[in-house]
C-alpha cells in the first residue's frame, strides 16, 4: 500500500482525493461512528480519505467500493470490494452502518442506494456546496433529517453534510437493534 501523506488541521487537496483533507475533517467524520461500526464509501477513489479514517479510529471499520480495484492505492484489499460499473449497486451495503459519499457523481444512483430494502441510520455526503441541491431531493424523499456540518475540516466551497434517520424499531428508552455485522462480531 502506499505511504499516507500527512495532513494537519488546514484543509489541503491532494493529488489522489478530490476532496480536501484535514484532521479536523477525519474527526469530524470519526467522531459520529460508535465504537466496532462500520462505514462503506461509496465510490472511495485511492482509497486516501478511508484509509486515514481507519487509522484514527482503529475501532472502525471502513470499507470502500469502487468500479475498479486498481485505483485503491491505501486500503488493504479485504477493505475494497468493486461493482460492476457506476451504474451498479452494492447490495451487502445494507448490512453497514453508516455510508459515505464522496464527491458522488448522479443523484440517480443514491436514490437506487436508498431504495434497497435496508438503509443505515446515518449517511455522509462530502462534495462541493453547489452540487448539494442536487442531491438534496432523494433524501428529503426518504425522510432523512439532514444537517450541514459546520467547520467539517473542508476549503471553503466544499460541504458535509449529515443524514440520520430514527430507527422504526427503536424502542423507547433510545436503544436500537444492532446490525448484522455487529451481532456477528459479539
Amino acid at each position: 500500500m502506499a505511504t499516507l501523506p500527512a495532513i494537519s488541521e488546514i484543509p489541503r487537496h491532494h493529488p489522489e482525493c478530490c476532496l480536501s483533507l484535514s484532521t479536523k475533517l477525519i474527526q469530524a467524520i470519526g467522531q459520529r461512528q460508535s465504537h466496532g461500526s462500520t462505514v462503506i464509501s461509496i465510490g472511495s477513489g485511492s482509497g486516501l480519505l478511508e484509509t486515514l479514517i481507519q487509522q484514527r479510529y482503529s475501532t472502525v471499520r471502513v470499507i470502500g467500493l469502487e468500479v475498479n480495484n486498481l485505483v485503491n492505492k491505501y486500503l488493504p484489499p479485504e477493505n475494497a470490494v468493486t461493482v460492476k460499473g457506476t451504474w451498479d449497486i452494492y447490495n451487502k451495503s445494507s448490512e453497514y452502518n453508516t455510508w459515505l459519499f464522496v464527491y458522488p457523481r448522479s443523484p440517480k444512483l443514491i436514490s437506487s442506494y436508498l431504495e434497497l430494502p435496508m438503509v443505515p441510520y446515518t449517511i455522509i455526503w462530502l462534495g462541493p456546496r453547489k452540487d448539494w441541491d442536487d442531491f438534496r431531493t432523494p433524501f428529503v424523499a426518504s425522510e432523512f433529517k439532514l444537517e450541514e456540518i459546520e467547520d467539517a475540516g473542508l476549503v471553503h466551497y466544499e460541504t458535509m453534510v449529515l443524514m440520520t434517520k430514527e430507527s422504526s424499531l427503536s424502542s423507547a428508552d433510545g436503544f436500537v437493534p444492532l446490525s448484522k455485522s455487529q451481532i456477528d462480531e459479539i
